[in-house]
């Protein structure tokens, strides 16, 4: 009897610690537009003069890896570059032509850290151009149909595609929406059809970027949402569930049914936070963008201390790094890696120093002068400046 006793209460712990596993993590965020400092969130700032080299001119950086001695870029041109982490450049990884290894139009980039792999989505052929660090060119994977795809530490492929028309079906409603999980070769492991589209179905669940992966998992963050799903054991499960209170959008309209009106979603825009977007995650802390209306704001989570800071942009105090967080685009050990254009940071530090003292100035030169050797040495119509903000 004890030793049946002892056996059903084992099972019960071990149901209750799955069901705690899976139960998402509530962050509670309190919108306000009161300052708050940028030292509150950070303890340090770090910046990255890009070198602006005609072979690696840059637009504007969608996403920054930082890998042993690499800046790996995905660029809003839809180019990849590779820079050292001193800022020089040192190649672009494939080319445009429809040649082995060569490209059309990217949709999405995977950086895998493990085995030294730089993986390109093109999604005008629906391949994936495989590359080591060095730029050259590996193999061809096929058989997905992506806007947004990851890998995670299986080699397995998490990835969103805007149609049901996969594999040589045929493709049916446009604005239907599947999240598919499949092996290298395209075989479908999972399937998840519009389990992420709140409002009815005329939504896309996603789109580029969406997908990202920490520490060798896979986070999904869907449009229209406000929360992050986590891949595990062949599923996507709430992770984290951002709660803003009375700014989160009405029950009524999270349950699928019939469409929205683009009155009504116009409506629940300009009143209530109806998605996150720019998830960004370290082993500590989460960032987030979101928008009421046409005001941005970030929201910053601290896992250890279940603590949440949320400012608008203008309301970030720049009290620490000498020029306004600008942007979120990845994350290296617990630091959040962003970006400003030369134009703005020039501007900003010109500004900055307009209004100090010959001895003020004299003061910071020899108090930041990895900053200010920087700040000389650049043009407005240079790359621009790598920041590197150092969580607390």
């Amino acid at each position: 009897m004890k030793r049946t006793l002892a056996v059903t209460i084992t099972f019960l712990q071990i149901a209750l610690l799955s069901l705690a596993q899976t139960k998402p993590i509530t962050i509670k965020c309190k919108v306000s537009d009161a300052k708050v400092n940028v030292s509150e969130v950070f303890s340090s700032v770090d910046f990255i003069k890009l070198e602006t080299a005609k072979e690696g001119l840059l637009s504007w950086p969608a996403e920054i890896q930082i890998v042993d001695d690499y800046l790996i870029i995905f660029d809003g041109t839809r180019k990849i570059y590779v820079y050292t982490k001193d800022g020089k450049f040192v190649r672009q990884i494939g080319r445009f032509g429809r040649g082995p290894g060569e490209y059309v139009q990217l949709a999405d980039v995977i950086v895998d850290k493990q085995n030294h792999l730089i993986e390109i989505y093109e999604d005008f052929t629906r391949r994936i151009l495989v590359y080591d660090f060095n730029g050259k060119f590996l193999r061809t994977n096929t058989g997905f149909v992506a806007s947004s795809i990851g890998k995670d530490n299986k080699g397995n492929y998490l990835y969103f595609s805007e149609y049901y028309g996969l594999h040589g079906k045929d493709v049916k409603e446009p604005l239907d929406t599947e999240v598919l999980l499949a092996d290298a070769k395209g075989n479908t492991l999972s399937t998840f059809k519009n389990d992420f589209i709140p409002w009815g179905k005329f939504q896309a669940a996603a789109n580029a970027s969406c997908i990202k992966e920490f520490g060798g998992e896979l986070f999904f963050n869907p449009q229209r949402s406000c929360t992050i799903y986590k891949l595990a054991d062949l599923s996507l499960k709430p992770c984290y569930q951002v709660d803003f209170g009375d700014k989160s959008v009405p029950k009524k309209y999270l349950s699928e049914g019939p469409e929205l009106t683009q009155e009504t979603y116009k409506t629940l825009q300009s009143q209530y936070i109806t998605e996150i977007t720019g998830f960004e995650q370290t082993d500590k802390n989460i960032h987030f963008k979101f928008h009421i209306g046409k005001v941005i704001y970030h929201g910053f989570y601290n896992k250890e201390k279940a603590k949440s800071i949320v400012v608008s942009k203008s309301s970030f105090v720049n009290d620490l790094a000498f020029v306004n967080f600008y942007s979120a685009i990845g994350t290296v050990e617990n630091k959040l890696i962003g970006y400003v254009p030369a134009i703005d940071f020039k501007k900003q530090m010109d500004d900055y120093l307009s209004k100090l003292s010959v001895e003020k100035v004299a003061e910071f030169k020899s108090s930041n002068p990895k900053l200010y050797d920087i700040y000389q040495n650049t043009t407005i119509d240079d790359n621009p400046i790598i920041t590197i903000y150092s969580f607390k």
